[in-house]
């Protein structure tokens, strides 16, 4: 299977990507939730593996190349990963926020 990693150049349409990633995050753990109320316990958890590879898959295909290319951007519960990860490969993008490339 082919990984695909988003190449985001342009430091506002990132951050309109973060935003429309974290409502359709956030919309998606809501209906899981509503799911756990009216679903079977198999169809529920069949469904929360497949919501988990989902987030997982937007994760390593957008929102973690982009926090890497702007870590101003990264929320502060993943700061400590990306700048850990960013250090290992020595890809850091230190610019101020609303820099463009």
């Amino acid at each position: 299977m082919t990984e695909y990693k988003a190449v985001i150049k342009d430091a506002e349409l990132a951050k309109e990507i973060l935003d429309a990633t974290a409502r359709y995050q956030d919309e998606l753990c809501a209906s899981l939730q509503r799911a756990k109320q009216v679903e079977s316990a198999d169809d529920y958890k069949r469904l929360r593996l497949t919501v988990g590879h989902v987030l997982a898959t937007l994760g390593g295909s957008i929102l973690f190349p982009i926090y890497r290319r702007y870590p101003y951007l990264t929320p502060d519960s993943l700061k400590d990963i990306i700048a850990k990860e960013a250090q290992q490969s020595g890809a850091v993008n230190s610019r101020p926020p609303g820099a463009r490339d």
